[in-house]
């Protein structure tokens, strides 16, 4: 307990309401400092903002082996558990190896990897492994860094008792059906997460003794909880949990600054601040900014966005270094020598930093739906796109097409607005070229008959079937009721 004197508590009293860009910090930041940024979607919108700043961002994302399709707001990258987060490090670092064990087999001769987001498919054993060594080379960027920006998001944690590790997300049903006694879930509470904070600031500070540690919470709510009590009650207990832990580190050290995003978004209208699932991008870029601001730091956002797998296609020379191993990465020489020289984030016929005409905007899609589906679940459809439009498409930049789909009930009125589920293309798809994958579809809530409507969308511009119906494949879809999925058939999702 600390404890405070009359005066000096009559020195601190204060009536001022929260803003961001008057957060007292125990450090400053400046233009020079370079940033690793780990957690969920929060962190990929932070890194845009500041990216889109001129600053350095070392945890940019790589660029992963062909075929893996990201969600929209999901990245393999992405870290909802603490542990997860130290173990990743601990691999990263050579202080540890990534046990083959954590792959676990799937049907079809594919395998998942325990440490991703459990909403990433399966693959097969050899595709995980290049995954893995992505990451390991990714998580490794760490040690250039001198700021951490660490959202903690998953109170609880799921164990693997076969490995001793926790996990990044619940079991695959499949497996934890086939050893039922493999995996547990574990209740935290306030000294696991201060506990297991104190061990990240020992690692970083082990990495570079000036490393400075800023931290977050993802203020996002639960879907579902593996605890007996209603949602609010444990979304509550666990935001506290993880602020307070965080929060009294930050007391203690001089390197360790929380920053009170979770707070100013959830004191605001939730229609202000959140675009179905996600913090709507000009909020964040606004806390962003006042978030540097506290910390010392004004810089407007005039840079374009940055995306790896573009890059590289884009100058071929800047590829073959990075394979040659001259180079670790292609943002490394965008942001040391190819802003300056001038060069293409992507190659000259795909525009993502401005709105792509209508008459461009052309698809076709194939896909066999199923005929009916449960309610209130996610899952993965086998489709095919082509881009029959003369410009090429691409899931990044200001401007990102991704495939999306809308449900629509028997009388023609659009539902589940705001749940939709955006899938990303693997890579830049140019005129006339088509790509097979995996979209990730989200059920209807309630049961019924519906209208299921594929397409893809450029985000902020337009859906390509309100173009033309061209552009898009609708077929009916009866979705079932009844009870709940088992818990173990959905991770605890979040918002954000």
């Amino acid at each position: 307990m600390r404890a405070l004197s009359y005066a000096q508590a009559r020195a601190h009293n204060s009536t001022q309401m929260l803003s961001l860009a008057r957060v007292a910090t125990p450090f400053s930041l400046d233009e020079s400092d370079r940033f690793f940024f780990i957690g969920t979607c929060i962190c990929r919108q932070m890194e845009r903002a500041l990216r889109a700043r001129g600053l350095n961002v070392l945890s940019t994302s790589p660029a992963y082996p062909a075929g893996d399709n990201g969600l929209l707001g999901l990245s393999l990258h992405d870290k909802y558990y603490i542990r997860s987060i130290l173990q990743e490090l601990e691999w990263a670092l050579g202080r540890a190896t990534f046990p083959l064990e954590s792959l676990v087999g799937m049907p079809r001769s594919t395998c998942a990897d325990l440490q991703l987001p459990r909403a990433v498919h399966p693959v097969t054993r050899e595709h995980a492994l290049a995954r893995r060594e992505v990451l390991r080379k990714y998580f490794a960027r760490i040690v250039d860094a001198n700021v951490v920006v660490v959202e903690l998001t998953g109170a609880d944690q799921w164990f693997d008792r076969a490995t001793g590790l926790g996990l990044n997300g619940e079991p695959p049903d499949w497996a934890a059906r086939r050893e039922p006694d493999r995996f547990e879930y574990q209740l935290w509470r306030y000294d696991d997460h201060y506990s297991a904070i104190s061990e990240l600031r020992s690692l970083l500070r082990g990495i570079a003794p000036s490393m400075r540690l800023v931290g977050i919470v993802n203020p996002g709510g639960l879907e579902r909880t593996y605890r007996n009590a209603d949602i609010e009650t444990v979304s509550a207990f666990y935001s506290s949990t993880m602020r307070t832990a965080l929060g009294n580190l930050a007391d203690e050290f001089d390197d360790v600054a929380y920053f009170p995003t979770f707070e100013a978004f959830m004191n605001a209208p939730p229609a202000e601040v959140f675009e179905g699932n996600h913090v709507r991008p000009p909020v964040l870029d606004a806390a962003m900014g006042s978030m540097l601001h506290s910390f010392g730091i004004d810089r407007p956002a005039t840079d374009p966005d940055y995306d790896e797998a573009a890059y590289l296609r884009a100058n071929p020379d800047v590829a073959a270094s990075v394979k040659a191993g001259r180079i670790p990465h292609g943002y490394r020489h965008w942001f040391a020598q190819g802003r300056a020289e001038g060069r293409g984030l992507t190659t000259p016929d795909c525009p993502t930093d401005e709105p792509i005409a209508a008459v461009d905007l052309q698809a076709t899609i194939r896909a066999t739906p199923p005929g009916s589906v449960p309610t209130r679940k996610r899952i993965a459809m086998p489709v095919i796109v082509t881009n029959t439009g003369s410009t090429s498409y691409a899931s990044f930049g200001r401007y990102p097409v991704y495939f999306c789909y809308r449900w629509y009930d028997q009388e023609g009125t659009e539902r589940e607005t705001g749940r939709s589920v955006h899938t990303s293309l693997a890579g830049t798809l140019g005129p006339g070229e088509t790509s097979a994958f995996d979209a990730w579809i989200a059920t209807p809530e309630a049961p019924g008959t519906y209208t299921l409507a594929l397409t893809l969308l450029q985000s902020n511009v337009a859906w390509f079937d309100d173009i033309d119906r061209k552009n898009g494949f609708r077929c009916a879809v009866i979705a079932k009721g009844g009870d709940m999925p088992p818990a173990r058939e959905h991770r605890e999702g979040l918002r954000l």
